[in-house]
């Protein structure tokens, strides 16, 4: 096999290694971490052998790991000239196209032995570098360990995501497994054979996602439920070939309206917008008026092209509304509707956390021109309390605030019906991290990564919503392109939508809060749309 695994796996390797979650290095100023990774770059550079980079992959600094990561990617000289590590220099180049930020790579060892280290790793999260490399590289002589790896493997993010990229590298070989993958017992593996299906077999993963939708999960596997209808979801919006398969298409819009009658919470919000999306109609989350609709509608009906992304925002091309239609009234989430709105923003999810920074930025004032501006953390608490007090009683909630560390009532959804104080005075009690001499001089920091995955990892949620001054400056990852791809890698199988909402007016915030909304499916709003959300 020409195409290698190499240092990127023994770098995952090590850093799952640290002390954590959460991860940071409590032992070195931000300017220091920043000094720390520039001489890491330098000594890659100047072609440092594979132990020493090892070492910098094992750092406590995310700012070391990230930048030494980087640099080990692209393996660049100055002024586009390749300057190669000594591991590297002498033998091919190996091809890492559609690997995302990985051009070259600096250690190659021989041709077979590198991706059976990378597969047979302990680490899991070395396994997972290993799988999505290969996956990237799209090279046929990599399905027979990324067959093995999925027979074999107990974790279920390893098994299904070596099977996503077995339907990668070799589609028609993986059809068969992936098939049969979602019938297997486990729904994270149903996930990863619909996922893989998607690559193999448009119609073929259609009709598993119709299957998806309409069995009822049992035992343990209900937990997932949630989980496993937006997976249908997704691949049924997906979707853009409609007119070919109108009985098909007929089909899906069947089972959606007979599960909305069903769902609450964000599901029905959910489903609700991808019959919009089928159909062309607007009618929300009402299933009586789909059916009502439909079944006058449906021997005669012509589904229409989709929507572009940009017509519909520009008001074009959107779904008219029509006799018998209406605007969303809210989701039922207990004996009435709710639309409580969180900063202006509507709350469809009965499953739900509230996550919000605390680091030192949050004492400034939201407005600075206002000599009357409450501090961001003064009116970010306040919002949350007055949101708390007013959810449904069946609504599952938790609240957990983050600097450098994250904090948390419960590790796990609470029911409001029984935790709402508990939550409010939570909320109450929190401040920005203290600062006690040189052991608390990291505490003030911004640890995103960590934080969302510590969210994410609740069986039930299915939504966050994310309030932050900006990006990261600790945590597990921090550069933007690394940690949007393990964040997306973990969302495949937890499929949580993560509102982001920024209370500053950093543009590199922005950019970075905009793209975690967009990689988990959820929406972004910024520091005007908050407070204008505040005026009305």
């Amino acid at each position: 096999m020409r195409h290698v695994l190499s240092l990127l796996v023994l770098g995952s390797a090590l850093a799952c290694a640290q002390e954590g979650p959460p991860y940071y290095d409590p032992d070195r100023s931000l300017n220091k971490q920043g000094e720390a990774a520039s001489a890491a770059v330098e000594a890659i550079r100047g072609g440092a052998g594979p132990e020493e980079v090892a070492g910098y992959f094992g750092e406590k600094s995310a700012e070391v790991r990230d930048r030494a990561f980087g640099r080990c990617s692209s393996a660049r000289g100055r002024r586009g000239a390749a300057r190669r590590p000594r591991a590297l220099r002498g033998r091919r180049r190996p091809s890492w196209r559609g690997w995302p930020g990985v051009r070259r790579h600096p250690l190659r060892q021989g041709p077979r032995a590198p991706p059976k280290r990378g597969l047979g790793a302990r680490d899991q999260l070395a396994q997972l570098e290993a799988v999505w490399a290969l996956g990237a590289i799209g090279d046929p002589e990599s399905a027979k360990p990324l067959e093995r790896l999925y027979k074999k493997s107990r974790d279920y993010r390893v098994k299904g995501d070596a099977l996503i990229a077995w339907a990668e590298v070799d589609p028609q070989g993986a059809k068969e497994a992936a098939e049969e993958a979602l019938e297997d017992k486990l729904p994270p593996v149903q996930i990863a054979g619909l996922v893989a299906l998607q690559r193999i077999d448009g119609t073929a993963a259609l009709r598993g996602a119709k299957r998806l939708i309409e069995e009822e999960p049992k035992g343990r596997a209900r937990e997932w439920a949630g989980r496993l209808i937006f997976a249908a979801l997704d691949a049924i919006e997906a979707w853009t070939n409609r007119k070919s398969d109108p009985e098909l298409g007929k089909e899906l819009v069947d089972v959606l309206i007979a599960r909305l009658a069903k769902a609450d919470g964000l599901p029905q919000h959910r489903i609700g917008e991808t019959l919009g999306h089928l159909t062309g109609r607007r009618i929300g989350a009402n299933a009586d008026m789909w059916e009502g609709w439909w079944k006058s509608q449906r021997a005669s009906f012509e589904f229409p092209e989709p929507a572009k992304d940009d017509e519909d925002d520009k008001g074009k091309g959107a779904p008219k509304a029509g006799d018998g239609e209406d605007e969303p009234k809210g989701v039922k989430t207990g004996d009435e509707q709710t639309r409580v709105r969180f900063h202006g923003i509507p709350i469809y999810s009965n499953r739900l956390t509230f996550s919000q920074d605390i680091s030192g930025g949050m004492n400034n004032p939201l407005d600075g021109d206002a000599s009357d501006s409450p501090s961001k953390m003064v009116f970010s608490k306040r919002e949350l309390t007055r949101v708390l007090s007013q959810l449904d009683r069946d609504v599952m909630g938790n609240v957990v605030f983050f600097s450098t560390e994250y904090y948390r009532v419960s590790d796990e959804l609470l029911p409001l019906k029984r935790a709402r104080d508990k939550l409010i005075e939570f909320v109450r009690e929190q401040q920005t991290p203290k600062k006690v001499g040189k052991q608390g001089s990291h505490k003030g920091r911004s640890n995103l990564y960590d934080t969302l995955a510590f969210c994410m990892q609740d069986p039930q949620i299915d939504t966050i919503f994310f309030l932050s001054e900006g990006g990261p400056n600790e945590g597990r990852f921090m550069r933007q392109t690394r940690f949007m791809r393990h964040l997306d890698k973990l969302n495949r199988y937890q499929r949580v939508q993560v509102h982001c909402l920024q209370v500053s007016d950093s543009a590199g915030g922005a950019r970075f809060l905009k793209e975690v909304s967009a990689v988990t499916g959820g929406t972004y709003y910024s520091l005007d749309q908050i407070k204008a959300a505040h005026k009305e």
